[in-house]
């Protein structure tokens, strides 16, 4: 396998063209598209991947974007890595998208989701045979294991925080339980991850530094989003801060801000003698 700059190259024209894809994800593809216009309430619904999985998503919800994210859009790259990943790691998984589009080609995956709705759904969606080698957890990753308050975002099952930037969002919460991931790899004996995926709505920049303690240099590819954290400093909270961070630590970055909010975006890093397409 060599090495290569595509997995960091431009902005990709998947973005633009990802309809062309349906036929390649989905077994009924003018069905699937057809839940982008579904105006009725939330409700449960399965589509069938190519490869005759089940994808279990709510519908009227967020949920359809997600998975137009990941399956369509290819939003993590990952389909510009080469070959078998040995370890990927989903923190903030919500209904388990990216590890079930990543677990025909890993051979084990830790998914971590602390939403209870949203894992009884990820659980769905990542059972059976095929699915083994995928360990999940009902419980968020942080910095210090214990307990954590999760806030509730009322009309976006994937935007539950730790970390809510306005004050609406924190009408409703509830307590989790929170995990180190340096604790869980090293239970396991894992010392590398091929891919570590983040969504975790504000929590990266702590997650990160405990990372930075097990050894950053340990992993090969990062896809993930960043978010603003209220009343943190931008020195530290922040997509420059956590390009910064990962630039120190010998990775090479693309970050790409979103135009209306340019505080939110998404951030790759790649170290250089890892294998893409």
């Amino acid at each position: 396998m060599s090495s290569s700059s595509s997995f960091l190259r431009g902005v990709g024209w998947r973005k633009r063209f990802y309809h062309f894809w349906f036929w390649r994800v989905f077994r009924h593809p003018l069905q699937t598209m057809a839940l982008r216009y579904y105006k009725g309430a939330p409700q449960v619904q399965e589509v069938e991947l190519l490869d005759g999985r089940p994808l279990w998503l709510r519908v009227g919800t967020s949920d359809r974007s997600i998975v137009w994210e990941v399956f369509l859009k290819d939003n993590y790259r990952t389909e510009r890595i080469e070959g078998r990943l040995t370890c990927v790691v989903d923190i903030g998984a919500q209904i388990g998208l990216f590890s079930l589009k990543m677990a025909p080609r890993a051979e084990r995956i830790l998914t971590f989701e602390p939403e209870p709705e949203n894992f009884k759904l990820l659980s769905r969606n990542l059972s059976g045979p095929r699915h083994r080698h995928v360990e999940t957890f009902n419980k968020a990753v942080a910095n210090r294991a214990g307990t954590l308050r999760l806030y509730m975002a009322p009309s976006n099952p994937g935007a539950h925080t730790a970390f809510p930037a306005e004050t609406s969002a924190v009408e409703k919460h509830q307590e989790v339980e929170a995990v180190r991931l340096p604790d869980i790899l090293d239970a396991r004996k894992i010392s590398h991850i091929d891919y570590l995926k983040l969504d975790c709505e504000g929590a990266e920049y702590e997650m990160m530094a405990s990372l930075a303690e097990w050894g950053l240099d340990r992993i090969s590819y990062i896809g993930m989003e960043y978010h603003p954290v209220k009343d943190a400093s931008p020195e530290t909270h922040s997509g420059e801060a956590m390009e910064k961070l990962l630039r120190q630590h010998g990775f090479a970055v693309l970050r790409l801000a979103q135009k209306r909010h340019p505080d939110i975006g998404m951030l790759y890093a790649e170290r250089p003698s890892s294998p893409t397409r």
